[in-house]
């Protein structure tokens, strides 16, 4: 078996592992991420198929908040080609959300009553900027305290599910306020002109340039600690076995995935009774189809009243050189009725064809004849996301110097991306303290101190 040292030792290249490494090598420490996969970015990659830029995961990244932040602060080139205001497709018309006035507007199209609107209007407003709702409600429910029409429920089932990947149903609804808080009313997004691969990427060329190590084709077996510290971990590396012994070590691969690499004893009772009580992974559905014309002028669009999909994009309206040229990619993000339903190849055919029939019931012209590139079924170790909203595990854990990062551990407020970025931004705030009140600014450590922070 083979040795390695490094300060700090990232599992899994997924953008929360890749933004704590990004940050941490920039500052000087000696970062090694190994990933198990052929590629880096885990749900945020690009798949190469028939000369399309499919995704693994993440379209719609953030414009204009933490993770265009964070690659500011790191120095990467963040390539994302802005998608302009938010389209709604309600009762057959399409609308912008614009900032201010855009969820009014949204309701008014709905065709409710204005009373029921201003109602609704003004418990939003005391949600936001007053108390938020008490814990034990769910946004289904805080919304019926007030109406009922059908219209006004189904724009907040889209706006949860677009931001949160749950149902109304599914969430409290402080956590939905809080969310709606932070990115202070809309969420501004683009797409990656060259494919989701170009964000893991851009960090991985700052590790790297930072004199970082980057290993794909390399899974960690073992996560190995010492009377309750982190000491490092082995990892099979084609046909050879290495150890790599770190200071501090970062995982991306999941809270229940990280016990299991440690070993369930090494953890408090109390630790693994919150993770199984906690975690609930998020099931979504994502339909990748080439198309010889775009279904309609825009590049998004999000669907009210349908039975599956709340999502249509097609980047390659502004981002054309995601397909063959002449070509068009589009691709719909729909919730399945329960995560359960995708176990079977019965329940899954059955939520593929609701999705479908979704887009039909919307554009009749559609066919998915020949045309459908990759059907992503993201649940269980590959979900939407780790937890659901308001269910995530602390970023660290009952061992000293061993966190996770990822969307199962979001903070309250955040969801998808820019969740896991911040993640990623916190733990490295969190090393970066811990590694100058032990050893001393980098590049002088003390030999006398201990090799590991305790």
């Amino acid at each position: 078996m083979r040795n390695k040292k490094a300060d700090i030792l990232v599992i899994g290249s997924g953008m929360g592992g890749m933004s704590t490494a990004a940050l941490l090598a920039r500052d000087g420490y000696r970062v090694f991420v190994a990933e198990k996969t052929a590629r880096i970015g885990g749900r945020c990659s690009t798949l190469e198929y028939k000369g399309y830029k499919c995704t693994s995961g993440v379209l719609a990244v953030e414009v204009n908040g933490i993770v265009q932040e964070l690659f500011e602060q790191t120095g990467a080139t963040f390539d994302v080609v802005p998608a302009g205001t938010s389209m709604f497709l309600i009762d057959g018309k399409l609308l912008a959300a614009n900032r201010g006035s855009g969820m009014k507007s949204l309701l008014e199209a709905t065709g409710a009553d204005q009373g029921s609107i201003e109602k609704i209007m003004s418990a939003m407003s005391r949600a936001i900027n007053w108390k938020e709702p008490s814990p034990g409600i769910t946004l289904d429910s805080w919304i019926r305290q007030y109406t009922d029409h059908p219209g006004i429920i189904e724009v907040f089932q889209v706006l949860a599910k677009t931001a949160l990947m749950v149902k109304v149903d599914e969430v409290a609804a402080r956590y939905f306020f809080k969310f709606i808080q932070t990115v202070k009313g809309a969420n501004e997004f683009g797409y990656c002109s060259g494919g989701s691969a170009a964000l893991p990427e851009a960090l991985g060329r700052v590790v790297l340039q930072n004199g970082g190590e980057i290993w794909t084709d390399s899974r960690v077996t073992r996560i190995a600690t010492e009377d309750g510290v982190v000491q490092g971990a082995f990892l099979s590396h084609g046909e050879r076995e290495f150890y790599v012994e770190a200071q501090v070590v970062v995982s991306d691969t999941g809270p229940k995935k990280t016990v299991e690499l440690t070993g369930e004893q090494r953890f408090d009772a109390d630790y693994l009774q919150e993770l199984e009580s906690k975690l609930n992974p998020t099931a979504v559905i994502c339909l990748q189809v080439g198309l010889d014309e775009p279904l309609f002028e825009q590049n998004h669009m999000l669907l009210t009243g349908s039975k599956r999909v709340y999502a249509l994009y097609q980047p390659t309206i502004i981002c054309p050189d995601l397909a063959p040229k002449g070509k068009h990619l589009l691709i719909a993000n729909a919730i399945p009725e329960t995560s359960e339903v995708l176990t079977s190849e019965e329940g899954r055919q059955r939520e593929i064809d609701l999705c479908f029939e979704d887009i039909k019931a919307v554009f009749p012209g559609f066919t998915k004849s020949n045309s459908v590139l990759l059907t992503g079924l993201y649940r269980d170790f590959w979900p939407g996301m780790h937890s659901w909203p308001g269910k995530d595990m602390p970023i660290k854990t009952p061992i000293i110097n061993l966190y996770n990062v990822g969307d199962g551990v979001k903070q309250s407020g955040y969801s998808g991306l820019p969740a896991v970025v911040k993640s990623g931004m916190l733990v490295a705030g969190e090393i970066r303290q811990r590694m100058a009140v032990f050893n001393g600014p980098v590049g002088v450590q003390d030999p006398e101190k201990s090799s590991h922070l305790i």
